[in-house]
């Protein structure tokens, strides 16, 4: 488990970041939006994860959808 001193959390980035700790593999923003009971990932949401990534609490990727952007997105803790 990672020791969540080097990144102030508030209440919804540490349901966000619980759920990737549960599931300890690729999550997508639609599966992690039902696992923190919503949904759908708000902007706030996604700037909180940009954040824990930028913090080195979590990993993100892009893949190729089918989606009207083209664009989708995973996270994992690392």
């Amino acid at each position: 488990m990672i020791t969540m001193t080097a990144y102030e959390f508030t209440e919804r980035a540490r349901e966000l970041f619980a759920v990737l700790d549960a599931r300890r593999e690729w999550v997508s923003r639609a599966q992690l939006a039902r696992g923190s009971g919503k949904n759908r990932l708000s902007p706030h949401d996604v700037d909180l994860l940009d954040e824990m990534e930028a913090a080195g609490l979590i990993e993100k990727r892009q893949r190729a959808s089918n989606t009207p952007v083209g664009i989708a997105y995973d996270y994992r803790v690392k």
